[in-house]
């Protein structure tokens, strides 16, 4: 859970809502009230509401009204005015995070001076990109900003943050992490575990998609089943922040509980999840993002031939490529157990062909193909290499060594399977190359 809180305010209406969301944070005892501000020259801290209204900067006057809330409610408060970093408030907010040890950082999406159509602020928004731990950032709707209390609209909320929860989930390692977490909740109302499908190639994929998500969605939710309050399934199509987005105002969600990085995100070192980040900037209501508490498992070797089942499921998307343990030897790249990325070598009576190339969807532009190729080439590469390149592709078979050559230097068996193209590759935008062996 979240013991020391940070919570950093401009003194805008957003910030002064959002300071009342502590009260509701599983396991706080402890909050830090920051203040960034040009006025401070260096980093000034008071340890009580009336330590920091007796002292002469009016920051900290400031600072001690807005916490003496939270000091009646009992947790202990930390005042602490700051400068700006070089590189922006922004750095200055997450250096105060790491120095005060804090577990959660608790930030208004917008602040003083944002525009009616700025979706978050960017001072959050440079936050929630580059925070190194968990990040609960609030959203409130314009009817609730300066004067709405007089207007007659209840400054507090109808139902408390942890009660209905709207939490995505894609089975990745990060999953289970969030649902631990979830376990440890004392109470809620419900909580919704949406999977979105993205996209599908066929009715066959649709079906096994769907099988496999009704399936997971089924363990993880007699995994929370004897705890309070109601736990609901949810599978949607398309785009995955959008269909996030609009259930949680179609469900009434109070929380969006999201992994700051999912399945189809690079290693935990990257700054933040795609989805994660625009489910931040788009949503109506809070979004807790969690910081993952490992580093994604992510293994680059060669598969077994009991594995080349699987490398065919991985193929369904590509050509439906088959497996032969005769004459391939199959590498692949392996996220959290799940097989994202091929290349085949096989052997045909005069040499060597590289194809099978293919990295999933989602899982694209992270260097996964150049990994399994560069393997494949290490163990491979003690005999002559060949592929037929796509047009686009050239460049990247380049940068391992191979060359163009003409089509008859192609080994004929290799060049035989390849007579649909009646004799002109290039038309067929197929490139011939060679790599020759090491020992060349």
């Amino acid at each position: 859970m979240y013991e020391r809180i940070l919570i950093p305010t401009d003194f805008s209406w957003y910030a002064q809502r959002t300071i009342r969301y502590a009260t509701e944070i599983p396991g706080a005892t402890e909050v830090v009230l920051l203040h960034i501000t040009e006025e401070a020259s260096e980093c000034m801290t008071w340890h009580s509401s009336a330590e920091a209204r007796n002292s002469p900067s009016t920051p900290a006057n400031a600072l001690a009204y807005a916490g003496e809330a939270l000091e009646k409610a009992g947790f202990s408060v930390t005042y602490e005015v700051a400068p700006p970093k070089s590189a922006g408030i922004h750095s200055a907010i997450l250096e105060s995070a790491e120095r005060n040890g804090a577990d959660l950082l608790l930030i208004g999406g917008k602040g003083r001076g944002f525009l009616r159509d700025v979706l978050m602020g960017h001072v959050s928004k440079r936050v929630v990109e580059e925070a190194r731990m968990h990040v609960l950032v609030t959203h409130f709707p314009e009817e609730h900003g300066p004067g709405s209390e007089a207007a007659g609209v209840p400054a507090s909320r109808e139902k408390p943050l942890f009660s209905r929860i709207l939490v995505p989930v894609d089975f990745s390692r990060t999953t289970f992490e969030t649902i631990e977490f979830l376990g440890e909740l004392d109470e809620y109302e419900e909580i919704i575990l949406m999977h979105i499908i993205g996209s599908v190639n066929d009715r066959n994929d649709l079906q096994k998609k769907l099988q496999h998500a009704i399936e997971a969605l089924s363990f993880l939710q007699r995994d929370l089943a004897p705890r309070r309050g109601m736990v609901s399934p949810l599978i949607r199509f398309g785009d995955p922040a959008g269909e996030i987005c609009r259930m949680a105002e179609e469900e009434q969600a109070t929380l969006i509980l999201i992994s700051r990085f999912g399945a189809s995100d690079y290693l935990k070192q990257g700054p933040i999840g795609s989805i994660a980040a625009e489910v931040a900037k788009r949503a109506r209501i809070p979004v807790l993002i969690r910081f993952p508490g490992s580093s994604r498992d992510v293994q680059v070797r060669e598969i077994g031939t009991a594995e080349f089942p699987r490398a065919e499921e991985t193929w369904s998307h590509y050509r439906q490529q088959c497996a032969d343990p005769s004459v391939d030897r199959i590498f692949g790249v392996f996220v959290d157990g799940d097989l994202v990325s091929l290349a085949r070598c096989r052997r045909y009576p005069d040499g060597l062909e590289i194809d099978g190339v293919f990295t999933q969807e989602g899982f694209r532009r992270r260097g996964y193909a150049r990994s399994v190729v560069s393997l494949l080439v290490h163990e491979c590469g003690a005999e002559p290499l060949h592929t037929l390149s796509t047009g686009e592709m050239i460049e990247f078979f380049r940068s391992f060594g191979f060359t163009e050559i003409p089509e008859k230097e192609m080994p004929a068996s290799i060049r035989e399977r390849y007579g649909f193209a009646l004799g002109d590759l290039a038309g067929a935008d197929l490139y011939p190359m060679k790599r020759s062996s090491r020992e060349a």
